[in-house]
């Protein structure tokens, strides 16, 4: 809701609604007077005419809905294919009528609705939207109209934001923060520090702070408190008390030292023949250790030549294996020869002893031979025969000398095996030897030479003496102990006396410190109360103030601005009340209705502008309590009447 910049005023009377297949209206046309009562029962179009009226002024329905389901429907609820809706007003603005008319055109396709086109219609004329816009913006802005003509805006805008609702108000009504911060200076500081906040918001973070610094000055003095009675119970006594013990500590270290400085001469010997039994010692150990190198010397060479044995032994075994499989080949050789060669033996002799008859007989025809032919085949079969017997002996002459030679060789091989495995004999007996050796030179033990048995006999001497003088040793250790622990007494009780001194010292300053924290804290949590106290003072006057200019502007009720809450604080609110009743708690329905037209009124007034008040849901008020408002009332009231009633003055 704004305030017109030019104050002027403007009255607007409705005369007249025309609707066509709007809603449940098909075709109704109502004129209305300066005091117009619509009557019927529910759904008889009494919520139409003022939801058109709306509609063509506002672009809303009266609850501030979108103007949808304006179609008409049949009896089974299905809308009807009409194909314009039709709503028209006439206004008489300033003495001059004016006919505002909005027809929504329902668009088809094949029998299948597409969409709607809405037109307008200026005093007869098709109009554009925009030029219809301008028109009744010089009227007063859509929001203002709607506010100030139906009282359900106003309050649904208040339950919405109780802010902006009192920006609105405070707009309306006149009222200058700035002027009233000018005439009250005290409450200057006040209005910088909450600009552009809601005065409850910053009076919550004061209220935070205020707790923030309550509980740093709580805890402040509970630390000044402890550290005043540490003090307190602290006294001389304590420290008294460990300067005593501290001298008392102090006499018996100097006893101690006394009697320490007479064992110090049996130590002293004490410590030479530790030293001295600690060097025989050394020594003899240097005699073992040189002895025991040249044993493991002497063993480390018996070991090495072993292992070379050992070496040649497997050198050796290996050219015997080599010899004896040499061997074996050719004794394989020479068995193969002899067998070849008796062979051939055994044919020369069944050939030698062959011998030829008379009765030949050609082997390719049969017949026998006569006797000259006869000597002739035996003369050709002994030459074979003799040439054969020489070709056998020949070849036998040849596996014997083969033989010969493969038994030569074989002989020869014998021989070096033979010669290697005695080779292999003697290093094993070598081996065995060293062995013997090595076991011997292990079993050897430690032998003791004439100059360990002197050190020897010295060591004994030294450990007897200073087995003697470790009882003396014994009691310095214990007397340098205890010196040391009294020592160590002493530095704590020394500690101690230090942080008693320190610790009065400290706790003075702290107490001092603590008594300037609290002194500023104090100083802090004053202030904070100083701005709550200011703020809500700040708060009262304002709204005090506000709440008088702004209920200037109204009759029968009263605006209430701010109010105190459970915990004393206050709460800028904005309320309506009917002798000083709550209009949403506790008002009865007619006064409730009258506080309506009244708020009306004065929301037209602060807008210098005169509208049509619509009122609905009269029926439990009293005619004749229907204040006379000097601008145009338009009464919805529920009865039996079966059509719609419109009443114009007297009924």
């Amino acid at each position: 809701m704004y305030k017109k910049d030019v104050e002027r005023l403007t009255e607007v009377l409705l005369k007249k609604i025309s609707l066509k297949n709007y809603m449940g209206a098909e075709n109704v046309e109502v004129d209305f007077s300066e005091k117009t009562e619509i009557r019927g029962k529910n759904r008889c179009g009494k919520s139409t005419l003022m939801n058109a009226y709306f509609d063509v002024m506002t672009g809303k329905f009266a609850n501030g809905a979108a103007p949808t389901n304006i179609c008409p429907v049949d009896e089974n609820g299905e809308e009807k294919p009409v194909k314009e809706i039709e709503r028209a007003i006439t206004l008489e603005i300033n003495g001059i009528e004016h006919e505002i008319g909005k027809v929504t055109k329902r668009k088809y396709r094949k029998g299948v609705f597409i969409g709607n086109e809405t037109v307008y219609i200026l005093d007869g004329v098709s109009a554009k939207t925009a030029e219809v816009n301008d028109f009744l913006a010089s009227i007063a802005p859509t929001e203002t109209v709607a506010m100030c003509s139906n009282a359900s805006v106003f309050f649904s805008a208040l339950k919405k934001s109780t802010a902006d609702a009192r920006k609105a108000i405070e707009g309306l009504s006149g009222f200058d923060i700035e002027r009233f911060c000018k005439e009250n200076a005290e409450y200057q500081s006040i209005y910088e520090m909450t600009a552009g906040k809601k005065t409850e918001d910053v009076l919550k973070q004061l209220k935070k702070r205020l707790s923030v610094e309550n509980g740093e000055l709580d805890r402040l003095n509970v630390e000044l408190d402890y550290e005043q009675r540490r003090l307190d119970r602290s006294d001389d006594s304590d420290l008294q008390k460990l300067e005593s013990e501290k001298a008392v500590i102090i006499g018996n270290i100097d006893s101690m030292e006394n009697l320490k400085e007479t064992l110090n001469i049996s130590i002293d010997r004490y410590t030479y023949l530790v030293g001295l039994v600690d060097d025989l010692k050394k020594k003899m150990s240097a005699i073992e250790d040189e002895q025991k190198k040249a044993k493991n010397e002497k063993i480390e060479t018996l070991k090495k030549t072993i292992v070379d044995i050992d070496a040649d032994i497997d050198n050796f075994s290996e050219k015997v294996k080599k010899y004896n499989e040499s061997s074996e080949k050719v004794f394989g050789e020479i068995s193969s020869l002899k067998s070849k060669c008796t062979e051939l033996k055994n044919c020369h002799s069944i050939m030698d002893a062959v011998q030829y008859g008379n009765d030949y007989i050609c082997p390719k025809c049969g017949r026998g031979f006569n006797s000259e032919e006869i000597e002739v085949v035996k003369e050709k079969l002994y030459k074979e025969k003799e040439d054969t017997l020489c070709e056998l002996k020949d070849k036998v002459d040849i596996l014997e000398s083969a033989i010969k030679a493969e038994t030569d060789t074989y002989l020869d091989f014998n021989k070096k095996s033979n010669e290697w495995a005695e080779k292999v004999f003697d290093k094993r007996e070598i081996r065995k030897s060293l062995e013997i050796n090595l076991e011997k030179l292990l079993s050897i033990g430690f032998e003791k030479t004439e100059e360990y048995k002197t050190l020897e006999k010295r060591l004994k001497e030294a450990e007897e003496e200073s087995s003697k003088l470790f009882e003396s040793t014994d009691l310095w250790r214990q007397v340098t102990e205890r010196i040391s622990n009294y020592k160590v007494d002493l530095s704590q009780k020394e500690s101690e006396i230090k942080a008693i001194i320190r610790d009065t010292e400290n706790t003075e300053k702290r107490i001092d410190s603590l008594k300037e924290s609290v002194k500023k804290q104090a100083q802090k949590t004053a202030d904070v109360e100083r701005r709550i106290d200011m703020l809500q003072d700040f708060s009262i006057a304002k709204n005090t103030a506000l709440e008088d200019m702004v209920n200037r502007k109204f009759e029968f009720i009263k605006i209430k601005m701010s109010e105190e809450t459970l915990s004393g604080d206050i709460k800028e609110t904005l309320r309506i009340n009917v002798n000083g009743v709550d209009y949403f708690n506790g008002l009865n329905h007619g006064d409730r209705i009258l506080a309506e037209i009244f708020l009306l009124k004065g929301l037209q007034d602060m807008n210098s502008i005169r509208l049509p008040i619509w009122i609905d849901d009269t029926e439990s008020l009293d005619e004749n309590r229907i204040p006379d408002v000097s601008r145009q009332l338009i009464v919805i009231r529920r009865t039996d009447d079966e059509t719609l009633k419109v009443c114009n003055g007297e009924e």
